[in-house]
């Protein structure tokens, strides 16, 4: 990775929570399944956040986050299985984030993909700053889903001894995996049932 480059996710890093983020999906064409009984409304047990799910296609007003001039690794194809999640913290009516999100079968888990949208920052933001993707493994029924992040502090760990073999960056603390979706896809199949790397789970109402 050159100087350049690094610079870049140096001041990405800056405004990142302790989440793992990938330059690339971790989905491919035939790993993209969509899946309507998703769609609606969902809200923490705890009742402070709430998560809402569209189809991304249909979700208005459509200008609020056209995507043409993001910088990232988004393909204008890959918007008709996908949805538009948005996430709001109850306690905070001004803090809302929007992400096109891509449910992805990978071996026998699903695996949620996150890229930002522009919705909520201005033009400053978006012409300044790459999306980059973030991801959770996912379940869910009809009444509930199970939302469960990597633990960034275990997989730190796993990388500074080398014990993982994925293309990375460690930027102030940060996980900046440059794997391509393939290399992503292996990794997250060998480690999806090893509950070691992954944070305590989040339990979602259907509203």
């Amino acid at each position: 990775m050159t100087r350049k480059a690094l610079l870049v996710l140096t001041i990405l890093a800056l405004s990142l929570s302790s989440c793992v983020y990938s330059l690339f999906p971790i989905y491919t064409e035939d790993t993209i399944v969509f899946k309507p009984e998703l769609l609606g409304e969902w809200k923490l047990d705890d009742g402070q956040y709430q998560l809402k799910f569209e189809r991304y296609d249909e979700a208005k007003p459509k200008e609020k986050f056209n995507l043409d001039s993001r910088q990232g690794s988004y393909k204008k194809e890959d918007t008709e299985s996908s949805y538009k999640l948005a996430v709001d913290d109850l306690n905070d009516p001004n803090s809302k984030e929007s992400f096109q999100a891509h449910l992805v079968q990978i071996g026998d888990f699903l695996f949620l993909d996150l890229i930002p949208l522009n919705e909520y920052r201005n033009a400053n933001l978006s012409n300044n700053y790459m999306a980059l993707h973030s991801f959770a493994k996912l379940s869910f029924n009809e009444k509930e889903l199970v939302l469960t992040q990597f633990d960034l502090g275990k997989l730190n760990e796993l990388f500074e001894s080398n014990l993982i073999r994925l293309r990375h960056e460690s930027v102030n603390g940060t996980v900046m995996i440059t794997a391509q979706p393939k290399e992503l896809q292996k990794f997250l199949e060998r480690y999806a049932e090893d509950e070691s790397v992954f944070e305590e789970s989040q339990l979602y109402q259907k509203q």
